[in-house]
């Protein structure tokens, strides 16, 4: 397992205080559409950002219960990577400083990309264009 995969696994143990910490979950979701203000939305993988933050929200409000808990986890644990001031490449290096960032979303993307596309899909039935 290399070093991203690692660090990811160790949020998920994090993570799991997210789904009975309404406190937390809240500042953690605060401190994430932060973050997705500044990030440029450059890239299919950091475009996963406001995906997983959707799906978060939802899922937190009740609205979909439809993924499993471990995916629920993974999302979490990749977004509190993506949040952290503290990775592998600091965010204030210009460009760089997404890259780990990037890498995290699109190894999670691979973890959860079935629960994503049903996750979308259901989407797209409650909000028809």
């Amino acid at each position: 397992m290399g070093l991203l995969e690692n660090n990811l696994k160790k949020k998920e143990e994090e993570a799991e205080s997210f789904l009975v910490d309404e406190r937390k979950r809240d500042h953690f979701l605060k401190r994430l559409e932060n973050k997705l203000k500044v990030v440029p939305k450059v890239g299919d993988k950091l475009a996963k950002a406001p995906i997983f933050a959707s799906l978060l929200y939802d899922y937190f409000k009740g609205n979909y219960k439809e993924i499993p808990v471990g995916s629920i986890l993974s999302v979490i644990a990749c977004l509190l990577y993506f949040v952290s001031t503290i990775d592998f490449i600091p965010d204030v290096i210009p460009f760089l400083g997404y890259v780990d960032d990037a890498m995290c979303l699109a190894l999670c993307s691979q973890w959860v990309s079935q629960d994503i596309v049903e996750y979308e899909a259901w989407r797209e039935q409650i909000t028809p264009s």
